[in-house]
């Protein structure tokens, strides 16, 4: 087991704490001040869970998990200072760390500077990769998902999303994903002849997508607090969208079609 599987053992294990307690608190089987010590227990986890997410951002240098960090690590560091009665903020207040934004673009822009995506770049790597308008992005989107409905639903709440199991079979299908990481190796899997849609709805975590060099690949990828890298070439923009259209992508035998749709994170696509 990793390290980030260590992690998110550790958190769904304290949620379940936290719950069977709330519970028993709920019920009378156990006293409030053990309920109120437990209470005083989450603005520290709140704090440690951003602190893990800054550390991840510094050492992978990617800015994905960077502004949920910076956030949980101001909100739970404040809420123990207002106990020790050194501010006043409470767990209401979070609306007022909206500031918190402008210091996460100013680190992003600091420490989180990616390859600027140009023209000298797109004949280098020949490839087709271009940043496009949100509202054409949606658009196109939305006609893609008319065109070719995705008849196989996969989703999980917590933890990661893995497809990386030798000879496992690519068929069109939705990914739906809130909190940890969604891991794609096309390299070790079976992609039928034609074109094959895959749609990734995910909300806090990274997307990593492994794509083999002889499958041709369309991608629409869209973060909207986070960055995307695409071959290498990474997009700066606060709230990137992008598409990627490999040049032998029509007469390629088999292409897979990529959706990817992240709130809070990094889209990561690599040839392999």
């Amino acid at each position: 087991m990793n390290k980030q599987s260590i992690m998110q053992a550790f958190f769904l294990i304290f949620l379940l704490f936290i719950g069977i307690v709330l519970l028993l608190l709920n019920v009378g089987v156990i006293s409030l001040e053990i309920g109120e010590v437990i209470v005083e227990l989450i603005p520290y986890a709140i704090t440690l869970t951003g602190l893990s997410f800054l550390v991840k951002s510094f050492v992978r240098k990617s800015s994905g998990r960077l502004f949920l960090g910076i956030l949980l690590t101001t909100y739970g560091g404040l809420i123990i200072l207002n106990s020790y009665d050194l501010v006043s903020f409470s767990y209401t207040d979070l609306l007022n760390l909206w500031p918190v934004l402008i210091i996460f673009i100013a680190i992003k822009g600091i420490f989180f500077r990616g390859n600027n995506i140009n023209e000298a770049d797109f004949h280098k790597k020949r490839v087709d990769l271009t940043d496009i308008d949100d509202e054409v992005f949606q658009k196109k989107i939305k006609k893609i998902k008319k065109s070719k409905p995705l008849p196989n639903q996969h989703s999980a709440f917590i933890g990661d999303m893995r497809f990386s199991e030798n000879n496992w079979s690519v068929e069109p299908m939705t990914l739906s994903h809130f909190i940890g990481d969604v891991f794609v190796d096309f390299g070790k899997a079976f992609i039928p002849d034609g074109e094959t849609p895959i749609n990734v709805s995910h909300w806090i975590g990274d997307i990593k997508i492994l794509i083999p060099e002889d499958v041709g690949v369309e991608i629409y990828a869209k973060v909207n607090i986070g960055d995307i890298k695409l071959l290498n070439l990474k997009s700066n923009d606060i709230k990137p969208t992008m598409h990627y259209r490999s040049p032998d992508y029509e007469s390629a035998v088999k292409k897979v079609k990529l959706i990817l749709s992240l709130n809070i994170g990094s889209i990561r696509v690599d040839k392999v």
